[in-house]
């Protein structure tokens, strides 16, 4: 975002419409309707929409419903009001520059009642004497509910400071649709500011969510913190589709509660309690909860990093969901070390196929190794894929899975069918443990794939390397990444 300028600007101008003289009559009358000059602006870059901002006031009302439409940090327009500047005391904060002369209210709230969409970023960024300045200037400015009418997005990372900005600028009005909140559980009284904030949004009340993401890196388990949870989803049971439970590890009577006050969820992601050691009859009453619960799913992520799963095929555990028949998006990550289940099969993928005919995206992330055969790390074998493409080769788009490069390998030639829509293949931490298998593995993708492919692979040191070969044979976009635990 363009600050230096964007900030400078005035939400009117009384500049007089000045346009080119080389223009016809007919172009200048045309730019003067809303909905054509709209279609201009809109693909201009934020320092040009801010130059269209001066011209006049019709002009400048446009451009700066643009402009400030999404802010992707706070501060940009905590800018307008005041210039921050970045500084230290004992840690790093922004504060204002010079704010002794007071600062520009008037037009701070005429930008905050243009944006839609919003990133909150943590307390901790601000010094406190810049949120007490704000809170005194929004307690001074009645009759709004919300400063932000027209915000329908936001994000919000809540840390140790607690949510004072949300407060302090009223920045959660009731037709709010998305919230995604980041906690940090980190700090003493961590707890008691994610019930704080629970409660504040209930009290808004929000009743037209249709997304909510919880997310962080702690498990929170407390009983009063799951009821203001379930308020909150309670409010929007009749908009909600899209659900990330990902800070509060799900039980089985957790999903029957959820889906009890949600049960029209398209979109479901939840975790596993990572001390809990879950057992192959578990994993499968879960999923079998979720198909009792959410008919209506169209996307399901799961992970279950503490199962223990040893020789289950995954149409076995999966079985449960065939109630779900909508089902386009399968993200399954179940078990970490230890015994794998058992290695995909044609079977399972025919299986699949025939439940789920129109799948689009399907990942299935197994244990990073097998102990039980010395730390090997373990895959369904390459040519497995053109079973994929025949169950799903006009749908499918996104393919994640460990694959065995070990030979004898798939024939190119014989490759049929082929993938129509795929776009991404991750790889997870599959390896190509020879170098001279990196050209036959390259051929058999590009047969399998004709169109432009992502390759995706979780392997470092010289594995990523032979997969960024394999990439550049097949005229893919590659990317190597060191392996972490997948928490997302």
């Amino acid at each position: 975002m363009d600050v230096e300028v964007v900030s400078q600007l005035r939400p009117t101008s009384d500049i007089t419409m000045a346009v080119p003289g080389t223009l016809g009559s007919r172009s200048i009358e045309a730019l003067k309707i809303p909905e054509i000059l709209l279609a201009i602006l809109v693909w201009l870059s934020r320092r040009d929409q801010a130059i269209a901002a001066r011209v006049s006031r019709m002009w400048s009302a446009l451009a700066l419903d643009l402009i400030w439409k999404t802010v992707p940090e706070i501060r940009h327009l905590i800018n307008t009001y005041s210039e921050l500047e970045w500084t230290r005391d004992y840690l790093w904060v922004w504060r204002f520059r010079d704010i002794s002369a007071g600062g520009r209210w008037d037009v701070f709230a005429a930008y905050a009642r243009r944006v839609q969409e919003l990133q909150s970023s943590e307390d901790r960024d601000f010094a406190p004497d810049v949120i007490h300045h704000l809170m005194s200037q929004a307690e001074g400015s009645s009759g709004l509910s919300s400063f932000f009418p027209k915000l329908r997005s936001l994000k919000l990372r809540v840390d140790s400071c607690g949510p004072f900005l949300v407060r302090a600028l009223r920045l959660v009005p009731p037709s709010l649709q998305s919230l995604q909140v980041d906690f940090t559980n980190r700090f003493r009284g961590a707890f008691e500011t994610l019930g704080n904030l629970l409660s504040y949004l209930n009290a808004v009340p929000l009743n037209l969510l249709s997304r909510v993401e919880l997310t962080g890196c702690g498990e929170v388990s407390d009983e009063h913190l799951l009821h203001l949870r379930d308020e909150l989803l309670l409010h929007s049971r009749t908009t909600l589709v899209h659900l990330d439970m990902s800070l509060f590890p799900i039980t089985i009577p957790d999903l029957r509660r959820i889906g009890s006050i949600v049960p029209k969820l398209k979109d479901l992601k939840f975790l596993g309690k990572e001390t809990s050691m879950f057992t192959t009859e578990e994993v499968i009453d879960c999923l079998n909860g979720v198909g009792r619960s959410f008919h209506h799913l169209r996307s399901i992520r799961v992970s279950l990093r503490s199962a223990t799963t040893p020789k289950v095929r995954i149409s076995e555990l999966i079985r449960g969901l065939e109630s779900c028949q909508d089902l386009r998006k399968f993200d399954i990550d179940v078990g970490y070390f230890g015994c794998p289940w058992h290695i995909l099969t044609e079977a399972d993928i025919r299986y699949l196929g025939s439940r789920w005919p129109m799948v689009e995206s399907f990942k299935l992330y197994n244990k990073l190794y097998n102990m039980e055969y010395g730390g090997e790390a373990l895959g369904s074998p390459l040519a497995l894929l053109q079973e994929f493409a025949r169950v799903w080769s006009r749908t499918l788009q996104i393919l994640a899975l460990n694959v065995d490069t070990v030979p004898p390998l798939p024939d190119p030639s014989t490759t049929q069918p082929k993938f129509e829509r795929l776009e991404m293949l991750d790889v997870g931490t599959s390896e190509i443990c020879r170098e001279e298998d990196i050209e036959p593995i390259a051929d058999f993708l590009t047969a399998l794939s004709p169109g432009p492919v992502q390759i995706d692979s979780w392997m470092w040191g010289s594995e990523n390397l032979q997969w960024g070969k394999v990439g550049s044979l097949v005229e893919a976009n590659f990317t190597g990444k060191p392996y972490v635990p997948r928490l997302e």
